[in-house]
């Protein structure tokens, strides 16, 4: 009896060997994910700061934006923080609206050593999506945790000229919160994106990067 049930599964073709020849073959064949059409990098710091004997709050974020207008990517990059209850407030609600409606790629503000260091994107996916509750209606269209490890962060920030922060103290990881923001986007798309896009986003950042760093400083 097993016999025959075998053989009527293998004339079939829905064999436990050939459904996992099947399911390779199309994930082989598929095409490479395209980049979000907005797409927002998120580093959010939201902990205890001590100075002085006297404990404070210090929330902040860095964020990338990314818009393609009429097939050209745009980049934004913003950096906020504070350590005042009314202005956390506001700073959130800023986060909250960028983040609507966009694909939401979210970086941990620590660095990632080790395997068990993943652990710190989960502790920021929870800290992400406690803050976004706080709000009324925020809507991602998608979200995307980012576990790149640090050597590929410290990689990318080599080849891009950017600076590249592991410090633990709240401090350190907020004032590094702009620019990790990048690196998670550019972590995201060196890993999720087919070559040909990775090698024209690459370059297009690099002619906005160097045109941020020529600007004049404000005073």
């Amino acid at each position: 009896m097993a016999d025959r049930r075998d053989d009527r599964r293998n004339r079939s073709g829905h064999s436990p060997q050939n459904f996992r020849m099947k399911h390779a073959m199309e994930n082989a064949t598929k095409s490479p994910n395209r980049h979000p059409a907005r797409l927002l990098s998120v580093v959010l710091v939201d902990g205890a700061l001590t100075a002085g004997g006297q404990y404070q709050r210090l929330t902040c974020y860095g964020a990338f934006e990314v818009d393609f207008v009429e097939g050209s990517p745009s980049f934004t990059s913003h950096h906020a923080s504070t350590t005042e209850n009314a202005p956390r407030a506001a700073l959130l609600k800023d986060l909250g609206a960028l983040s609507h409606d966009s694909h939401v790629v979210l970086g941990s503000s620590r660095a990632q050593h080790t395997f068990w260091d993943r652990g710190h994107i989960l502790e920021a996916g929870l800290s992400y999506f406690y803050a976004m509750s706080e709000l009324e209606v925020i809507e991602p269209s998608n979200l995307h945790l980012m576990g790149a490890p640090e050597m590929a962060m410290a990689e990318l920030a080599k080849t891009f000229g950017l600076l590249i922060c592991d410090k633990e103290d709240v401090l350190g990881q907020a004032r590094a919160a702009g620019v990790r923001a990048q690196l998670v986007w550019l972590a995201y798309v060196a890993s999720k994106l087919g070559p040909k896009e990775t090698r024209n986003l690459f370059a297009a950042y690099q002619a906005w990067h160097a045109i941020e760093k020529a600007r004049p400083l404000p005073f």
